[in-house]
């Protein structure tokens, strides 16, 4: 059988976790599951508890999502060539740094970072999971708000690089 990698993409507290654990459940023991604590072990390796955390500023922002997404590599490059579902790619990194800091695109300094997650969003299937439009509950994890603006720029970056996703 052929090795699967499935990734799920969307703004924060869409569901993604909630539906890669259902997926998960229908298909285990066929595909392990790579579960959600990268941001958590990003904002430990930068000396915070959590990415609540972390400061708002543009400098500590950046830090952190340029090491979030290389804990995301980090998780997907340990399943090598084999199958699993993962709850958020690479472009969910990316998408979050655009709408945090719209100013640096087009920088040398963003498109290295857009550059090398796009070049570890090597999916079979990605699942798009659009905000659905209820106000997220603060569960200590969801914090924001208005999902709309960061599922916007996960669609603008797929179809700019002609990723396939359902």
């Amino acid at each position: 059988m052929k090795n699967i990698k499935i990734g799920f993409t969307g703004s924060h507290g869409v569901g993604k976790t909630t539906l890669a654990r259902a997926l998960y459940d229908v298909i285990k023991p066929g595909i392990p599951i790579i579960d959600y604590s990268r941001p958590t072990a990003a904002a430990k390796a930068l000396g915070y508890n959590s990415s609540r955390d972390i400061p708002q500023d543009d400098k500590s922002q950046w830090d952190f999502q340029v090491a979030a997404m290389f804990e995301q590599l980090r998780a997907q490059n340990s399943a090598g060539n084999n199958s699993y579902i993962i709850d958020r790619t690479p472009i969910d990194f990316i998408s979050y740094l655009c709408y945090r800091m719209p100013w640096l695109k087009g920088t040398e300094k963003y498109e290295l970072y857009e550059k090398i997650g796009l070049e570890f969003t090597d999916f079979d299937y990605i699942f798009y999971v659009p905000p659905f439009g209820s106000e997220i509950q603060d569960n200590g994890i969801r914090f924001l708000s208005n999902p709309e603006p960061i599922g916007q720029e996960i669609l603008r970056l797929m179809d700019k690089n002609n990723i396939n996703y359902h």
